[in-house]
């Protein structure tokens, strides 16, 4: 089965799976440039067809993520469905908002007037897809099978307990499922009125920011709260949501929903310090999400894990989650947002057509974008007459030479790495223990919040020399788990953690899965004796992760980067 895989939504993306492998993945926003691209990802599917020499009539499946309209773009003043229940949510009480006829009556209209498909009817007829070919799968069962199958450990007899929580998707917010023999049994689904996620979002809003892109910016913020400021926004979000009385869902106490709940926060936060709201915010979450899932481990028995959805990108809360003693196995979905979500329509499509004889290829790693050739990139530098360009047969013992030298280089090397973290392959890169770099590079280069940290890329057979587990696990290829950390990395890894309270959020390379990014930091580590580099995006703040040698060229221009490597050739500045 060859399945397209479709997200269509904020952040668009598509996949494409052929009997289980994934052939390739990638969000449309860094072919248009535009950060979080929504829509159809019209051109993410063609490069996907080109890259696989496959045309479409080849393709048996196509598999959308979501059942009803998406919305593209977060502040569009077309949103009229979640403006309209904003404001009379207030007016309602909360059992007719949730009630299941009510629900059913909006989703089946929502679902009869999505399936016309006549919004796409122009991107279809372009890329000659046969619409015939569609199926919609529910937003939150594509969390839970990015969850459940791309597990390392997935095993079709291995029962596992699968969470989701985001914001809202389909009318819900959050849904607990049993993972067996290759079937989720929905165990509890949270209405999106009672929204972790949403009020996560709205505060986010609140402080001035963007809604469903902002989030890591309040979460780096709020270790910077004193406990005594905390504690009274805290006091705050306690009043706003909560665990019902079993302690197995999730429930709004405001009586406000969307931007209703905004409105009350402008009342309810006033003058509160902004370092306090997120400290609030974040102590709310993680406090509610790991209890949530802790009762609903001790309710089932079942102690092995697995999460996806926008809540799960919260690196505190799922360190919480992978040292506790409540929980034996624990996998979070890489980039678990909704761009992933294409791969779970594509993934639930193919297991349901093949039952027992699934074949799924385990997500060892996810640099699933395009490449690169040395021919296609000299041809690139020469056409370009403002650069200085050069190619070394070791490239790597010369970019490791220049980040002793406290230079920082833009690495743009193989195929690009999905999602929301730059895992080496489309990174910016620097000594990780000169802590003067975190200004330049924030200054000169990202344009972005003082107050937010870099993170390391470390050689995994290294972890121990720097990161701290109650369980000694250290599984963390990602960029998806949080670690406190040991005095050597609070010096030799002083620019990639957090500056006030030390935790990290590291890249653990493996030597398997990205062999010259390990080949690079290693040489680096025979030159300094530090096993590890710092590594933000490579990108400027606003603007998608680069995709091929012109974005690269691109930001080397508009930035203060010493140098940018592409493929096997160093690139500065004339």
């Amino acid at each position: 089965m060859l399945i397209l895989g479709i997200h269509d939504g904020h952040n668009a993306t598509a996949c494409l799976l052929n009997n289980g492998k994934i052939l390739g993945m990638a969000s449309e926003e860094r072919f248009t440039k535009v950060k979080n691209q929504g829509g159809f990802p019209i051109k993410a599917i063609q490069w996907l067809l080109d890259e696989n020499d496959i045309s479409q009539n080849k393709i048996t499946n196509i598999a959308f993520a979501g059942k009803i309209n998406p919305v593209t773009e977060v502040t569009s003043n077309k949103r009229l469905r979640h403006n309209f229940i904003s404001k009379i949510s207030q007016y309602l009480p909360a059992s007719l908002i949730k009630s299941s006829l009510l629900n059913k009556y909006a989703i089946s209209r929502l679902e009869k007037k999505r399936k016309k498909l006549d919004y796409y009817e122009a991107e279809f007829k372009e890329l000659g897809i046969d619409k015939n070919k569609i199926t919609f799968i529910e937003h939150h069962t594509c969390h839970g099978s990015t969850a459940y199958y791309s597990d390392d450990n997935y095993d079709y007899e291995r029962k596992v307990l699968v969470f989701t929580l985001d914001g809202s998707g389909d009318g819900v917010s959050a849904t607990v499922s049993i993972g067996h023999k290759n079937t989720m049994r929905r165990l509890k689904t949270i209405h999106s009125y009672d929204s972790l996620g949403m009020v996560y979002s709205r505060t986010t809003a609140f402080l001035g920011m963007k809604p469903l892109e902002h989030e890591y910016k309040l979460m780096g913020m709020a270790p910077y709260a004193s406990d005594y400021q905390t504690k009274i926004s805290y006091d705050t979000y306690k009043k706003y949501i909560s665990l019902s009385e079993d302690g197995l869902s999730i429930e709004n106490k405001t009586g406000r929903y969307g931007n209703g709940m905004l409105e009350k926060m402008k009342e309810d936060l006033f003058l509160q310090r902004f370092d306090g709201v997120s400290a609030g915010l974040q102590k709310i979450t993680e406090e509610i999400a790991s209890n949530w899932i802790y009762n609903w481990v001790e309710e089932t028995g079942i102690k092995n894990i697995v999460v996806a959805g926008g809540v799960f990108m919260n690196v505190k809360l799922n360190m919480i989650l992978n040292e506790s003693d409540n929980i034996d196995n624990v996998f979070f979905m890489p980039s678990c947002g909704d761009e992933s979500i294409c791969l779970g329509a594509a993934l639930e499509t193919y297991v349901k057509n093949n039952k027992k004889q699934c074949n799924i290829n385990k997500l060892k790693n996810i640099y699933l974008g395009p490449s690169y050739d040395d021919n296609q990139i000299k041809n690139i530098l020469e056409s370009r007459n403002e650069f200085n360009f050069k190619k070394y047969e070791d490239i790597n013992s010369h970019i490791a030479d220049m980040l002793t030298e406290d230079k920082i280089i833009g690495r743009l090397y193989g195929k690009m790495e999905f999602g929301a973290r730059s895992l080496g392959n489309r990174s910016i890169i620097a000594n990780p223990s000169n802590y003067q770099i975190v200004s330049k590079i924030n200054r000169a280069i990202k344009m972005r919040d003082f107050w937010m940290p870099f993170a390391p890329s470390i050689i995994a057979e290294d972890a121990t020399k720097y990161l701290v587990s109650n369980k000694q696990k250290f599984t963390a290829p990602f960029m998806i788990l949080g670690f406190n950390t040991t005095e050597l990395a609070q010096t030799e890894l002083a620019a990639g953690l957090h500056q006030s309270d030390f935790t990290c959020r590291p890249q653990l390379v493996e030597k398997n899965a990205n062999p010259e990014y390990y080949d690079l930091i290693e040489k680096f580590k025979n030159k300094t004796g530090i096993s590890g580099v710092l590594n933000t995006s490579f990108n400027i703040h606003g603007y998608p992760i680069v995709n091929g040698p012109e974005d690269a060229l691109w930001t080397l221009q508009n930035s203060d980067l010493d140098a940018i490597q592409i493929g096997n050739y160093l690139v500065t500045k004339k």
